[in-house]
């Protein structure tokens, strides 16, 4: 349901343009044929705007509630509106007046619609998929604290009706019997089978069963792709190598990225240049130092290189080993604080994004001496380096701050998700959610 609002939004607001246009050309004095006047592109592109200033506003899928929603919707028509309005100052003539007034209105009311069936979606217990796992005792553990956090939310929302250890259901006489009562009883939409439960030859007779009669089965590291958005680390030692990876094996993909990449690092450079004045005076009050923050990470290949950042710690805590950060850091000055709230800290890996060091998209980079760490503990996080690193990342705004190695093993479940799903699409997506949480101070 949740997915189904986010496909109505676009088509809603793409139809309501086309609406507005079609009874001004046929109200108008003198009437015109619609679409000949003006061409379709220019109500794609408003459309298009409406959209994206309902996804930065976390519409239809992330207000906690109506209001949330309404305020979202109102807020993001108008910003949309305002922003095309300025845009026909410097190239009039692209569409009539009256469209670009008067669309934002049902568009704002439609978004509300969608938002509130996605929040429903969310809330409701019979909108979820119930999901019966069998898998290992220490397999379940973990999906059951990802299905009880509360954040980050899962990209489709289900509960967790049973946990059948795959054990306990083989030592039984009649494991289908068991399997089918637990099934009967609980209900499910979707069974999920561990790599080992696949080879059990009479479990999974049942379970052919159960998927005859509507129940969709998934294996574990499926569900953890499609309903978590992440991949479960204890499934992946054997298809760990199975998938492209663009940024490796796409080389268009590549070309296209770097392209994008350069595009943004000058747009961001010019946010750059025009900040730095105003870092520079508030380092003189509250920050006093060096402006810049250079530290060494670890990029594509597991070169070396160095970051930039404008300084947000006291310039002795430069001098030490730098441990884990976490967003209450006493290391961390007021005015630094500032600037880590806004994300201007982060401005200055424009240039690394110029010179290649960064993309815009990618794993983010870590210091070299935790790289060395936990790469020792966590497997297959080299596989991070197989690709360029990036200012933002699918664990950044799928995850919290990552202050301790528990932290980043579950980012690295997002880093290798990312791997597998490597698209311009994902991309923009992931661009979108970070400009989305920067607006609303969620950024990690």
């Amino acid at each position: 349901m949740r997915r189904m609002s986010g496909l109505l939004l676009p088509v809603g607001a793409l139809s309501i343009v086309f609406a507005v246009g079609a009874y001004h050309a046929t109200h108008r004095t003198p009437t015109y044929r619609f679409g000949t006047q003006n061409g379709l592109g220019w109500y794609v592109l408003y459309a298009a705007l409406h959209i994206g200033a309902a996804y930065v506003a976390g519409l239809p899928d992330e207000p906690k509630d109506v209001q949330h929603a309404f305020v979202g919707a109102i807020g993001a028509a108008g910003v949309s509106a305002s922003l095309f309005a300025l845009f026909q100052v410097v190239r009039p003539g692209t569409l009539p007046r009256f469209v670009v007034a008067a669309a934002p209105f049902p568009i704002a009311a439609w978004t509300v619609l969608c938002s509130v069936t996605a929040i429903r979606s969310h809330s409701t217990g019979r909108l979820r998929d119930r999901v019966l796992a069998v898998i290992s005792a220490e397999d379940g553990a973990t999906l059951r604290l990802d299905a009880e956090a509360e954040f980050p939310l899962p990209d489709r929302p289900f509960s967790l009706v049973s946990i059948v250890e795959l054990s306990e259901v083989l030592a039984t006489r009649r494991p289908r019997s068991t399997l089918s009562a637990i099934a009967s009883s609980t209900s499910p939409t979707v069974i999920v089978l561990s790599e080992e439960a696949q080879g059990a030859e009479n479990l999974v007779d049942e379970v052919v069963r159960l998927h005859a009669a509507g129940i969709r089965v998934r294996s574990l590291t499926a569900f953890y792709d499609e309903w978590l958005g992440k991949l479960p680390l204890s499934e992946l030692g054997k298809m760990a190598m199975l998938f492209d990876i663009n940024d490796l094996h796409g080389h268009r993909y590549r070309q296209m990225k770097r392209a994008i990449d350069i595009a943004g690092g000058l747009v961001g450079s010019i946010g750059l240049v025009l900040v730095s004045p105003f870092v520079a005076i508030g380092n003189v009050f509250g920050n006093r130092g060096p402006l810049i923050f250079r530290q060494k990470r670890v990029g594509r290949d597991g070169t070396i290189f160095t970051v930039f950042k404008f300084r947000t710690m006291r310039q002795d805590a430069l001098d030490e080993l730098m441990p884990w950060t976490h967003p209450d850091d006493p290391r961390i000055t007021p005015f630094g604080r500032v600037l880590r709230r806004a994300h201007i800290d982060e401005l200055p890996q424009m240039i690394n994004v110029l010179k290649g060091n960064l993309s815009l998209v990618g794993p983010r980079p870590e210091q070299p001496q935790f790289v060395a760490e936990l790469e020792t503990k966590l497997a297959f996080y080299s596989l991070r380096h197989l690709v360029q690193p990036g200012l933002t990342g699918w664990a950044q705004v799928k995850y919290h701050y990552a202050a301790t190695e528990a932290h980043a093993f579950e980012k690295l479940q997002y880093d290798l998700y990312y791997l597998r799903h490597q698209s311009l699409f994902f991309d923009w997506r992931i661009m979108g959610r970070t400009v989305r949480s920067v607006l609303w101070a969620k950024g990690h």
